[in-house]
């Protein structure tokens, strides 16, 4: 799941103070009073990363309800504190926006992720809905991250009106959230290409096991295309930071696919079992007298070429089963390697 980068503004002070803070305490200086803010939005982007990290990991959003619980309740005990907070000469703009974001984030984090976790329930049903999911979940990040925008600019207006001076750096938390950016905007486009084949692959194990001939023949023909336009989009894609475990587990399955395309020999056999059963009710209606040797030959032909291709047929399957098998294992491997390689702990 795509991780937004929440640019924090991390201001560096020309004097360094310690101090204790207390909801009645007045501040005696600007720097005082934008401290406290930095703070408390310190804490809240540090359980929202611990929270969208785990999902972007792997983790259903389902299992880790408690943790979003937890965020939405730190949340609002940061909105009663703040709210506490009075204007710092009359400027009470800085305490609105820290206000608007928390407000914000609350609903993201509430309203958004609700729909989040039904759409998760659903998501691999389709590679439309896989699509759909996904991109709710990136949307809610581009939410979050416009949220604590509305506070980083805050922060230089007030910081310019009252005489403070910042540089910009990057804190720990920040480059985190950049560098998880570039990891699962990588990983998630890559899933789509995977889960695009992979889906389709369900679709033709459920039409062999119906036996629907149209269907395989249909699905048959979108693993060749499925595959083709993937193989096209990795090819953009190149490595991660010199990394390819990832790409070339997706290629290898898209490589089978394609061949799987080629060689699956399930529509030749349903038409020779039709072909079977046309011949064997024609044998069926004639009198002993009326069958000749052709009759015979004919038949005795069908029946063969139907027990050597369901040897093969079944030979094919095993073999095929097994390679698949082990590709989809070693892309599920691949991916949390790639993960744990490059996604900040």
């Amino acid at each position: 799941m795509p991780i937004k980068s929440m640019k924090t503004l991390i201001f560096t002070l020309v004097i360094s103070l310690v101090f204790t803070f207390s909801q009645a305490q007045s501040y005696d200086s600007p720097v005082e009073y934008m401290s406290f803010f930095n703070n408390e939005y310190n804490i809240i982007s540090k359980e929202t990363w611990d929270y969208t990290s785990a999902i972007a990991r792997g983790k259903k959003a389902r299992k880790i309800e408690t943790q979003r619980n937890e965020l939405l309740l730190a949340i609002k005990q940061a909105e009663i504190k703040i709210g506490k907070v009075k204007d710092y000469e009359g400027d009470i703009a800085l305490r609105d926006k820290v206000l608007e974001y928390l407000s914000l984030s609350y609903v993201v984090l509430k309203e958004d992720y609700d729909k989040i976790l039904d759409m998760e329930e659903i998501a691999e049903q389709s590679y439309d809905l896989m699509e759909a999911y996904m991109l709710a979940k990136d949307e809610a990040g581009k939410k979050l991250e416009q949220a604590h925008n509305l506070v980083s600019e805050e922060q230089k207006r007030f910081a310019k009106e009252h005489n403070v001076t910042l540089t910009e750096a990057s804190s720990e938390l920040e480059e985190k959230l950049l560098a998880a950016d570039e990891v699962f905007n990588y990983y998630n486009q890559l899933y789509l290409v995977f889960f695009k084949s992979f889906k389709n692959d369900a679709y033709l194990s459920d039409a062999m096991a119906k036996l629907d001939l149209l269907a395989i023949e249909q699905n048959l023909e979108n693993a060749k295309t499925i595959a083709e336009e993937g193989t096209g989009k990795l090819k953009e894609f190149g490595a991660f930071n010199s990394d390819n475990s990832l790409k070339d587990a997706c290629q290898k399955l898209l490589d089978f696919y394609t061949k799987d395309a080629k060689e699956n020999l399930s529509s030749k056999l349903i038409l020779l079992q039709e072909k079977y059963e046309a011949k064997n009710k024609i044998m069926q209606s004639k009198k002993k007298s009326e069958i000749t040797q052709q009759d015979v030959d004919d038949f005795n032909s069908v029946v063969n070429e139907l027990n050597a291709t369901s040897n093969q047929y079944n030979e094919y399957n095993q073999a095929s089963y097994k390679e698949k098998s082990a590709l989809i294992e070693n892309w599920n491997k691949a991916v949390q390697s790639f993960l744990d390689r490059h996604t900040p702990k």
